[in-house]
């Protein structure tokens, strides 16, 4: 039997940890061993108030919008399995601060939690606690996902990126700031292959093929690394050499090989 290990360390206050009750740990624990008794947990990603495993999709914490994905409001301190459809397992997931979204083994990408501003991305603004289908353009598959606070991305099977939900800083990077409650493709540099997508609270970011990071959105605090603290409404240049990337709430990782 292999058994595999969770981090959840840190405050337990809206149950994250994924342990049962709201002690806190500030060093890595077992999370949830009633699941790991018969599973290999793959994946782990934490959002606000969430917490998810994957290929077979597991959630734990805040669930008051639904945000757990297993059809009731009820927080949990250990892990449910989230109701993907029947026979339908997660090749990939990402959490972000009330919503969650997974790429089907059906080929589908599926969202649940708010939608206030349309983050789940199935043409309208109701919440739900159960997996919907995100209406991604026609003949396009998502090969990776990830979540913002309010705003969802997807990298296409065609290559291109797509956003939607809230755009009030213009994280969808179509040129506007208008929500949208459907993806939205991003407006690319001409040359530019997408490899990876990341998304913080108000921005987002790709890797592309040449290893150059590009960012749009708010810009509070350097957040885009463009040099400056104001917004970008389509993607601009940020970094070269990068060959991985991970987005926080406010902030960057760009992981580079150093000359």
């Amino acid at each position: 039997m292999r058994v595999a290990r969770t981090i959840g360390g840190g405050t337990n206050t809206g149950m994250r940890s994924g342990i049962g009750g709201r002690r806190r740990s500030f060093l890595p624990i077992a999370a949830a061993a009633s699941i790991l008794a018969t599973s290999t947990l793959v994946n782990v990603l934490v959002a606000s108030h969430a917490s998810a495993a994957s290929t077979e999709l597991y959630s734990w914490g805040y669930n008051v919008d639904g945000q757990l994905g297993n059809g009731n409001t009820t927080n949990q301190t250990t892990p449910v399995k989230v109701s993907l459809p029947a026979g339908v397992t997660a090749t990939a997931a990402a959490a972000g601060q009330d919503h969650s979204l997974a790429v089907g083994s059906d080929g589908k990408l599926y969202a649940w939690g708010v939608n206030t501003d349309g983050q789940l991305g199935n043409g309208t603004t109701n919440s739900s606690s159960t997996p919907v289908v995100v209406s991604m353009p026609a003949g396009v598959t998502a090969t990776a996902v990830a979540a913002g606070a309010d705003h969802s991305v997807a990298l296409g099977s065609n290559g291109s990126v797509y956003d939607w939900g809230y755009n009030g800083f213009g994280q969808l990077g179509n040129g506007t700031t208008n929500n949208s409650t459907t993806p939205v493709k991003v407006t690319l540099p001409a040359g530019v292959t997408p490899t990876a997508v990341a998304a913080g609270q108000a921005m987002t970011e790709i890797l592309d093929s040449a290893g150059d990071v590009y960012a749009w959105g708010g810009g509070d605090a350097g957040a885009l690394g463009d040099g400056g603290t104001g917004t970008a409404r389509t993607p601009v240049k940020v970094k070269s050499g990068a060959t991985a990337l991970i987005s926080a709430t406010s902030h960057v990782v760009a992981v580079a090989l150093s000359k």
